[in-house]
């Protein structure tokens, strides 16, 4: 290869590899090896903006998505960075510019003299994230590719005030979750540690193993999955929220999750039992192995991705203390009475300017953290050391209860009686609409009660499973369809577990609206099919 201009006809288009001073663009010329050109943009590879993901070349497009690269795509968007000699001027000798062939690009993106200069991106962001350096600086990551953490922020990130002080920070959290039903301050704390979570993931131990994040209500309408959906929209900009879950689909939602990459699994709304071999796994370990639905075959997927758990009364085991950072919403009264200045809701929480106040705030939060020297957290859990010692550290240095503390019952009542309340308090309104004081209400009338309020939907479904068992029981057909109303339907399948929890509840006497409310007769009702609901 010559360093000199060679005259037009010593020079074959394209010939040679070769670099011009520092203030122009690299040339580049074909000398008709392969392997040549692969070593030549190899060098090149980490001045250039194509990156290895997953063992797949990318770019980021105009529109900041990211886009496989193939050889069509390379042979004209590497003109941005190199200039590619096409021939040269038969007076001057000067090189004019020209395009690769199309083979000739697709052979180099597979050339592994190529793929060993091209930089791996290890995570991708869409804003900018807090680091510390090798020197031990707190700083956040720039936006393009963070050579030393392998991180690549998307340029043209939201951009967010990085002078607000933890006070600030604090006022914005109590302006827009202020309101919500916190059984205790450890619950608000877990809430914070949840919009922390992935916005820390690049700080020692933020990645480590971590353990769930549970929003648990006893009533609908109580703000769990609103809380869920701040902790995922903060940082991504949206929360990937699927369909409620039957307890046989789960493994099928987790695999899907696993496959596409998400970077949070959320899954609102859970039915029944929070109990899962494959969501044990997936908290403490990185690897997940299952058996593909649909297939015999055995999957394996690495997981690095939070797990985000909302649910109203759902059935836990021990390990579920140990597993879960869990925030109880305890609401006792109406939710929809509740008094709510500032409302959160998916078009605020995808909002620019909600996510760049939420993006102050949690700065704010880690600056304190850093200003008091990195403390770390006082309780750890088995398991999840690291993380422990970095979310416990960062949200108590914000004068906010351990999140790490093991939750107790509040007041003495548990999610399942709270809901059984309500019940009580449903059933109380049919009768005070009618003007009674006692009345008798059978299975049925529960279940259809149960449903409008969004409880016990492991027992008896919620209201769309009403409506569909209306449909089979009374054979409606055509237009019906469309105007079926739930009637408390069961089928033999939900009667038996239905019937022998309302039996478990005769004798109970509920304090509804300030009044004490008897559900059943222990002596007279233990065989009964209906139960008296007596004011007394």
């Amino acid at each position: 290869m010559g360093d000199g201009v060679k005259l037009a006809d010593e020079v074959r288009v394209g010939k040679g590899l070769s670099v011009v001073g520092e203030d122009e663009m690299p040339r580049v010329e074909n000398d008709g090896s392969i392997l040549n050109l692969a070593r030549r943009f190899g060098e090149l590879a980490p001045k250039l903006d194509v990156y290895e993901v997953n063992d797949e070349l990318v770019y980021y497009d105009h529109r900041r998505d990211r886009k496989m690269m193939t050889g069509r795509v390379f042979r004209g968007w590497v003109e941005n960075f190199v200039f590619v000699v096409g021939g040269y001027d038969r007076k001057s000798g000067a090189p004019q510019a020209g395009s690769m062939q199309l083979t000739d690009a697709m052979d180099v993106l597979v050339q592994p003299a190529f793929r060993r200069g091209v930089r791996r991106i290890e995570a991708e962001e869409n804003v900018r994230l807090p680091v510390i350096r090798e020197d031990g600086k707190l700083e956040l990551l720039p936006e393009g590719f963070d050579a030393q953490t392998g991180v690549y922020t998307v340029p043209g990130s939201l951009d967010f005030p990085l002078d607000w002080d933890v006070a600030q920070g604090k006022a914005w959290f109590r302006k827009w979750f202020g309101s919500m039903p916190f059984a205790d301050e450890r619950s608000e704390s877990v809430l914070v540690a949840g919009l922390l979570v992935l916005f820390v993931r690049h700080l020692p131990g933020g990645s480590a193993l971590r353990p769930g994040i549970l929003f648990e209500a006893n009533m609908a309408g109580s703000g769990k999955s609103v809380c869920g959906k701040a902790c995922c929209s903060i940082v991504l900009g949206y929360a990937p929220v699927g369909k409620k879950k039957a307890r046989e689909e789960m493994d099928k939602e987790i695999e899907a999750h696993l496959r596409s990459k998400s970077p949070v699994i959320f899954l609102d709304n859970l039915y029944g039992s929070l109990k899962s071999a494959t969501l044990d796994q997936l908290i403490t370990s990185k690897v997940v192995t299952f058996r593909a639905m649909g297939g015999q075959s055995i999957v394996t997927l690495r997981n690095d991705a939070p797990v985000i758990v909302t649910g109203n009364d759902l059935e836990k085991n021990e390990d579920a203390f140990r597993r879960y950072l869990q925030c109880l919403l305890f609401e006792t009264g109406d939710p929809n009475k509740r008094k709510v200045e500032h409302l959160l809701d998916d078009d605020v929480l995808s909002a620019d300017e909600w996510r760049r106040d939420a993006l102050a705030a949690l700065w704010s939060f880690v600056k304190c953290w850093d200003a008091k020297g990195r403390p770390p957290g006082e309780t750890t859990l088995g398991s999840f050391e690291q993380f422990s010692r970095l979310m416990g550290g960062i949200v108590t240095s914000c004068g906010f209860a351990d999140p790490l503390e093991r939750p107790v019952e509040h007041e003495g009542v548990s999610p399942e009686q709270a809901d059984f309340q309500l019940l009580v308090a449903g059933l109380f309104k049919q009768m005070q609409a009618r003007g009674e004081d006692r009345s008798l209400f059978g299975y049925e009338d529960c279940a259809k009660v149960a449903r409008e309020l969004d409880i016990f939907g492991d027992m008896v479904g919620d209201y769309e499973h009403g409506k569909r068992a209306t449909i089979r029981q009374d054979k409606l057909a055509g237009e019906e369809k469309g105007f079926a109303v739930d009637h408390g339907y069961l089928s033999q399948q939900e009667l038996q577990p239905w019937s022998e929890f309302l039996k478990g509840k005769i004798g109970q006497e509920p304090v509804i609206e300030g009044r004490k409310v008897r559900f059943g007769d222990r002596v007279k009702e233990r065989r009964r099919t209906k139960f008296t609901v007596e004011l007394i």
